[in-house]
């Protein structure tokens, strides 16, 4: 199992696996074990909430963790798109949250079901990149001649949806929607780097690490999301754009 960020990495989804992919599984593993525990126990893992509902604290990557874990093993990627998820399907997730999380169903659920959604749609972004290596990279092609015939391993993928989804991909409808979201994307240029460190888990650790519960200043937040857990930056062009923010403030 998992993890992002809010951002959630996908556990081995491309047909070979380099070490990062790997020490990012390793800790998905690890922090659901905890979650298992928990549950052995007839506990619920409890949560912190920000005044803007968004979760934040120590379970904060927990949750995100299990919500990943849903999306990947739950949601079939053959389903066209999330208002296409059967309501029963839907039911069944949040009562699995609920079972496994403290959470409110009046203040929580809103986040909690469009968290589990963008995480499907996240990895199903990334399994059309395997599509798409394979049809625009001959070497990836020859070195992995079975892609669109057979889900990557582990995945929890039939055949028979690995089929329709690549069917759904390899169509020239698809590639020009892709083409014009790929040239969008290139415009921007200043990605935050935070993995599953959501926004509002970084502006909660800046308030714990300057003592204050007051709105943290959105430059700040947007300087700490673009860093590694180094505190450097990964390119020359974000790091300018920050000592310029610097420099105004």
């Amino acid at each position: 199992m998992e993890d992002d960020d809010d951002n959630t990495p996908v556990e081995n989804e491309t047909p070979s696996e380099d070490n990062t992919t790997k020490e990012k599984r390793f800790r998905g593993q690890s922090i659901c074990k905890e979650i298992w525990k928990w549950k052995s126990k007839g506990l619920k893992v409890p949560l912190e909430w920000n005044d803007y509902g968004q979760p934040i604290g120590k379970h904060c990557a927990m949750l995100q963790t299990y919500l990943g874990y849903l999306a990947r093993t739950q949601v079939p990627i053959d389903i066209v798109d999330w208002p296409s998820v059967p309501y029963t399907l839907l039911v069944h997730l949040w009562d699995d949250v609920e079972a496994t999380f403290e959470v409110d169903p009046k203040y929580d659920k809103r986040y909690i079901m469009e968290s589990i959604s963008k995480k499907w749609r996240d990895r199903k972004s990334q399994l059309t990149k395997i599509i798409f290596s394979y049809l625009e990279d001959p070497e990836f092609a020859k070195d992995n001649p079975t892609t669109l015939t057979d889900p990557p391993k582990k995945s929890n993928i039939t055949k028979e949806q690995w089929k329709t989804f690549v069917a759904s991909r390899d169509n020239p409808e698809f590639k020009a929607i892709r083409k014009g979201a790929q040239e969008r994307r290139a415009k921007l240029e200043y990605n935050h780097r935070s993995a599953r460190t959501s926004l509002a888990q970084i502006e909660a650790n800046l308030q714990k690490e300057h003592g204050t519960s007051e709105q943290i200043d959105r430059a700040l937040i947007w300087k700490k999301s673009r860093m590694n857990n180094k505190g450097q930056f990964l390119d020359e062009s974000t790091k300018e754009v920050a000592e310029r923010i610097v420099s105004i403030h």
